[in-house]
């Protein structure tokens, strides 16, 4: 078996030139050689697709395929069990081999290397229930629209490293961006806008005071000063200094949120308007789990900005 070296460093760049070293016709394999405790090995199996196999691993019988990948258990050559994951159709070879990647660096330090596997494996698998089927919708769009117009700005207060890793709201956090002191969700509403929708009682719900930071944004007509949404990601590309590590961080939660560059056509343009920002702390109107009856556990709502008017900074 072939061995590619990336034990120090191993970007995404690095992941994808890894499969020019891989037969097809001969369902080749090769072990990245990462020192990664799993030993993923990358190649195909019969049917031409691309796999990924990690071992040695035990049986969890309730992992769930999706449209996309498939998901089984395997007996391998050296007598191990394997856990292999196979692309279903070649749509979504960009996403998988996102997924593929972040799966490997995401158990590569862990403590229990396997069971972080499977942990941020449910969350893609979770991922792909609600994404990737389709493209972005207008609305969608218009929300990473407004979280990417906030990235880009905090960038130039505290840093790229800071911000992008400030950036949670793609991998499935209650806040859009959380600092080492605070939080900020990012909400982007019509030019017109009178109210902003909360989708959780979590969405407001922290302990230290934050900020709830509102775009107004027109998404038509066609006109100048209007950015689509590659070209925003370009523009923090740019910001992030030629950082591959950086930018490979950057563009995996990108797809994390379900943006796809093949899509880059067919997104909208969008043009900020005016921002604002309001303080959240004990006093701001919102509802959470510590102050609606016990008997409620879900539920979204609307705060009137009018109303929010004496909390703006």
């Amino acid at each position: 078996m072939t061995k590619i070296s990336h034990k120090n460093m191993f970007s995404f760049t690095d992941f994808v030139k890894a499969w020019e070293t891989v037969s097809v016709s001969h369902n080749g394999f090769i072990n990245l050689d990462l020192d990664h405790p799993l030993s993923p090995q990358i190649g195909y199996y019969f049917s031409e697709r691309k796999s990924l196999v990690i071992e040695p691993v035990r049986v969890i019988k309730d992992l769930q395929s999706t449209y996309a990948f498939d998901i089984e258990f395997v007996l391998l050559a050296d007598g191990n069990t394997g856990l292999k994951i196979k692309l279903l159709s070649d749509e979504f070879e960009d996403v998988f081999l996102r997924l593929c990647w972040d799966l490997i660096m995401y158990s590569r330090d862990a403590k229990k290397p396997f069971n972080a596997f499977i942990i941020r494996y449910r969350f893609w698998q979770k991922l792909f229930q609600q994404k990737f089927k389709d493209q972005l919708s207008r609305y969608q769009q218009k929300g990473l629209f407004g979280e990417l117009l906030y990235l880009s700005e905090i960038i130039d207060e505290i840093g790229s490293e800071k911000a992008v890793d400030a950036w949670k709201g793609p991998e499935g956090s209650d806040q859009d961006f959380i600092f080492e002191k605070g939080w900020t969700e990012v909400k982007t509403v019509g030019t017109a806008a009178k109210a902003v929708q909360i989708s959780s009682m979590e969405q407001l719900q922290q302990t230290e005071i934050g900020y709830l930071h509102v775009y107004f944004v027109e998404d038509e007509p066609a006109g100048p000063n209007r950015l689509k949404l590659p070209e925003l990601v370009r523009i923090i590309e740019n910001k992030l200094n030629e950082n591959p590590f950086l930018i490979d961080k950057f563009e995996n939660k990108l797809t994390l949120y379900g943006y796809r560059e093949k899509d880059a056509c067919n997104y909208h343009s969008f043009w900020k308007k005016e921002e604002s920002e309001y303080i959240v702390n004990q006093d701001f109107p919102k509802l959470t789990s510590r102050n609606v009856p016990s008997g409620i556990v879900e539920c979204t709502y609307k705060i009137s900005l009018p109303a929010i008017e004496g909390f703006r900074r």
